[in-house]
């Protein structure tokens, strides 16, 4: 999990047993060092020094970690735990308690962006999630810290705001009595007193380094057969100076049916390039198959009805919304 804290980034580590990432890592960035555009520090206690550093100490080191810790682009502060350790520390980690990120957000607050092994994530402006990491990890995280590949990758769960939300679904069934206000409590209404009904982070959500927004959702018609089809597109925009790799996703809920249906339901996924300034068009098919469901016989059925349909960056996105009638 790697996070862009307010002005750098934290990466709590997986649960690899060997050096070879940490070092993979460190070899990438030790050629950006080179060239000025990076301060590499190899524990939180090194930062610490640096941003206490006395200028009038007699053998001058404290000046030079200084002048390090100012003068590069990105600053690199390997502060990881032990492997055994990791799970106990994951809650500490969400929280911010844990000590070493004192040391991260002060080298980040010190000049640009810091980069550091456990981090405050919910203070982060983005978190890079790299499960079961490989040797080539280091390269590879590498590349996205640096720019040279915009991250891509989509969350297969939900993180939850608190433990108390387990277990957790983006595809729950509608409640009763919903609350139609996200940001306040409303009574007789179902929700959590201390967090939000919604995730922390939800399904299918992920950033890219690009800005994108979507528009232009287009059904090739209102109404749909059982047996017939759907065509659905959109526009896919990218306002930021970056190309980006952006996944699209069809999400479906049937309004009607005979037994409680998901909010929303995932049924199709494109991966789409989005240049620069530019845009792409995305269609998807929508069939029969997409809209069976198991009926109250406990067998697979299609009923009429209005379904909503939405073309959306994650399962609680806005994205672009309509709606058609499935006849039967």
């Amino acid at each position: 999990m790697l996070s862009r804290i307010p002005s750098g980034w934290a990466l709590p580590p997986g649960p690899s047993r060997g050096p070879a990432f940490i070092e993979a890592l460190i070899a990438r960035m030790s050629m950006e060092e080179k060239a000025g555009q990076l301060s590499l520090f190899s524990s939180a206690e090194q930062v610490d020094k640096a941003i206490n550093a006395n200028p009038a100490s007699k053998d001058g080191a404290g000046r030079n970690q200084l002048a390090a810790a100012r003068a590069g682009q990105l600053t690199g502060v390997f502060n990881g735990s032990n492997v055994r350790w990791h799970r106990q520390l994951q809650e500490a980690a969400l929280s911010g308690r844990s000590g070493g990120h004192r040391y991260a957000g002060r080298a980040a607050a010190e000049h640009r962006p810091a980069l550091a092994l456990q981090g405050p994530a919910l203070q982060s402006a983005a978190i890079l999630v790299t499960w079961f990491l490989a040797s080539e990890a280091g390269n590879a995280i590498a590349d996205i810290v640096f720019g040279v590949q915009a991250p891509s990758g989509r969350l297969p769960v939900s993180f939850p705001h608190a433990a108390g939300q387990v277990p957790y679904t983006y595809a729950h069934p509608p409640s009763g009595h919903p609350n139609l206000d996200p940001h306040g409590l409303q009574r007789y209404t179902t929700h959590y007193r201390d967090v939000p009904n919604t995730a922390l982070f939800p399904f299918g959500h992920g950033l890219t380094y690009g800005r994108i927004a979507y528009t232009d959702l287009q059904l090739s018609a209102p109404q749909m057969t059982a047996t017939g089809s759907l065509q659905i597109t959109a526009r896919i925009n990218n306002h930021g100076s970056r190309d980006a790799d952006e996944v699209v996703q069809l999400y479906l809920r049937d309004r009607t049916a005979s037994v409680a249906r998901p909010v929303r339901e995932l049924k199709d996924f494109r991966k789409v390039r989005v240049p620069a300034g530019g845009s792409v068009g995305v269609q998807f098919e929508l069939r029969r198959a997409h809209l069976v469901f198991v009926g109250q016989a406990m067998t697979p059925i299609v009923e009429s009805g209005l379904f909503d349909v939405w073309l959306a960056p994650s399962a609680e996105a806005d994205g672009v919304h309509a709606q058609f009638e499935l006849l039967g």
